[in-house]
């Protein structure tokens, strides 16, 4: 979005308003006054949250069924080689030719089951296998521990806490629909009449 481009939008913008009788000084301050506070309400929301977070580092081979879950878990606990196994029986295309290998995540960025499971292991473990909607996981935990979050991640967790905080909000507030004025709207000529007419 360029300084032209945003120039060229207020000026629309600022055209329609003053055929409805607004100045642009009352444009200026429906637009900018709402965007402060809006941005205000999100600092006071968002200004406990932490910048770092309970993090887990896991790797994982996903089967389609529960047959092959078993046997993959007697394999490794057997002493089976998890880069190997993964490679030969995962259905992770995105990660069994690394091994299984998710890198470090937090709350909210796996499948709940999943999620559950690894953040209950200790590192090193292997859990049992755990299904999912993804199919049947078994998973190794190698690291857990409080890391700090990137600036994107930062940016997702204040994000979905001020979105939170917005749906209740919202749900909580009562809300009044006037529709009065319904019954003084003619129906004579139907909008797409009207439309056929403006378009003729």
């Amino acid at each position: 979005y360029t300084l032209e481009g945003f120039q060229s939008d207020f000026k629309t913008a600022a055209e329609s308003y003053t055929n409805l009788g607004l100045t642009e000084a009352d444009i200026r301050k429906i637009f900018f006054e709402d965007r402060l506070y809006r941005l205000k309400v999100y600092e006071i929301i968002t200004k406990d949250v932490p910048h770092e977070q309970d993090q887990v580092w896991a790797r994982h081979i996903l089967v389609a069924d529960e047959a092959t879950a078993k046997t993959v878990h007697t394999l490794l606990l057997a002493g089976g080689d998890f880069n190997t196994l993964a490679a030969a029986y995962s259905i992770d295309t995105g990660t069994k030719d690394v091994g299984g290998d998710l890198s470090w995540f937090g709350p909210g960025k796996m499948v709940a089951e999943f999620e559950n499971e690894a953040f209950k292991l200790p590192v090193g473990a292997i859990s049992q296998p755990v299904q999912s909607s993804f199919g049947w996981h078994i998973i190794q935990v190698l690291g857990h521990e409080v890391r700090p979050l990137t600036e994107a991640d930062y940016k997702q967790v204040t994000d979905a806490k001020f979105q939170e905080w917005l749906t209740e909000a919202r749900n909580a507030a009562t809300v009044k629909i006037y529709d009065n004025y319904l019954t003084k709207v003619p129906t004579d000529p139907t909008l797409a009449d009207a439309l056929a007419a403006i378009q003729q």
